[in-house]
């Protein structure tokens, strides 16, 4: 009976432990590390971040206008060699509103989401309309820097009953599958509940191409720490992260008591991405963490590097404090179902490349081929670690790389070259 006793208590400790992992992260003791400037571009908001070779980007929003009340909300650009000291890329947006009153995208751009996939970098938005309403945009770029609009991928409908009616928005794309996953926040009208009227869920669409997208499907709503009763709105803000094949998505809460405001960041994973998502049973972090998050913390972004699962994410107290910016947090012991997340084993960059393409590995490749799109090789090499290699020979264009291990062929990648 005492070892049986042990035993419960023993599974209990670890149940406890895989339940708080997912919420173990630390804050930067002087959040936040990007902090407000009354000068725009100052007043940053929705972060998401991608590391290029040993540099982070962050893609983020801000108005444009000579100071904090001035202006349009469009996507800029920081680099920074740490992720938590920034500098600004360039005063001039990423992208601009449209002069067009009767496009999606005339009153703001925000909430930018950028991915790699089929040989480009591809932007998400927000396009909110002179009406107030928000589509979700798209812009693709060869280099991350310059960026083209393509065609508004999602409208709501308009439909009553239906979950996405009134809005959608706050984009948050990966890779996952070899096809582009673009999770998205839907608003419509409440049917389980009297009140709050309106109701926030997560979305998602799928792509093959980044450019075309399958039928939207809900695939999370509110959890039971947050009743309607208690006017919690719903979740908003999606940022997805494949770790170990698992999807997981990092999110906000809103609450409109009586202001609608976004109150807490929660933690959901799927084993598909789609059906069946688990909620933490606790948020991260509350907006009472932090005395600069008295009014609200919000757009979490989260990326997996250096053995550490780091996050970014925006807050303010801007009516009490004038407090307002991005705060960063880390975690070095995430893990669901007692499994730890790892790194990628190898990573290539810069992608897109110029003149040479680095390749950091910690396992041992016995080959590293890159192949043209019609098959044909085009360089081979024996390496282990870290490589450069030249590529100052081949023409601009589409490439796959190409990892072997004891002639079987283990990683696949495509790589652009633009001279």
């Amino acid at each position: 009976m005492q070892l049986l006793k042990n035993n419960a208590i023993t599974i209990l400790l670890l149940l406890s432990v895989i339940a708080t992992n997912a919420q173990s992260f630390t804050p930067h003791p002087d959040n936040p590390i990007l902090p407000l400037s009354f000068v725009n571009p100052g007043t940053w908001n929705d972060p998401c971040v991608i590391k290029q070779g040993d540099t982070y980007w962050m893609y983020a929003s801000s108005k444009n206008g000579v100071d904090i009340f001035d202006g349009e909300v469009v996507p800029y650009l920081l680099t920074s060699s740490d992720g938590i000291s920034w500098t600004l890329y360039d005063s001039t947006s990423l992208l601009s509103t449209s002069t067009d009153t009767a496009a999606w995208d005339y009153s703001a751009i925000e909430t930018p989401s950028v991915v790699f996939f089929e040989g480009e970098y591809h932007l998400y938005y927000t396009a909110i309309a002179k009406s107030g309403i928000f589509a979700i945009g798209h812009a693709t770029s060869f280099d991350g820097i310059n960026w083209n609009k393509e065609d508004i991928i999602l409208t709501p409908t308009n439909i009553f009953d239906d979950w996405m009616s009134y809005l959608v928005g706050e984009p948050g794309a990966v890779v996952y599958h070899d096809k582009l996953y673009l999770y998205f926040t839907g608003v419509g009208n409440r049917f389980d509940a009297p009140a709050p009227a309106g109701k926030s869920v997560i979305g998602l669409i799928i792509s093959d191409d980044g450019f075309n997208f399958g039928t939207p499907q809900q695939v999370l709503e509110q959890g039971l720490m947050y009743p309607p009763a208690e006017n919690f709105y719903g979740y908003s803000t999606p940022f997805p992260i494949v770790l170990n094949d698992t999807l997981h998505l990092f999110f906000d809460v809103a609450q409109e008591d009586p202001e609608w405001l976004q109150v807490a960041i929660h933690h959901a994973y799927s084993a598909d991405g789609i059906n069946d998502f688990i909620q933490d049973d606790v948020a991260i972090f509350h907006k009472d963490d932090f005395d600069w998050t008295q009014r609200e913390i919000r757009a979490p972004a989260v990326l997996a590097d250096e053995g550490q699962l780091k996050m970014w994410f925006c807050g303010d107290d801007i009516f009490a404090t004038a407090k307002w910016g991005i705060g960063y947090a880390w975690s070095n012991d995430f893990a669901v179902n007692n499994t730890e997340f790892i790194t990628e084993p190898i990573t290539i960059f810069p992608n897109p490349a110029n003149d040479y393409l680095t390749i950091k590995s910690n396992e041992q490749w016995d080959i590293f081929t890159l192949t043209d799109l019609t098959g044909k090789i085009i360089l081979r090499y024996h390496f282990q670690g870290e490589k450069s290699i030249p590529l100052m020979g081949l023409p601009s264009g589409i490439y796959i790389a190409h990892f072997m291990q004891n002639n079987k062929i283990t990683k696949t990648e495509k790589i652009s070259i633009i001279h």
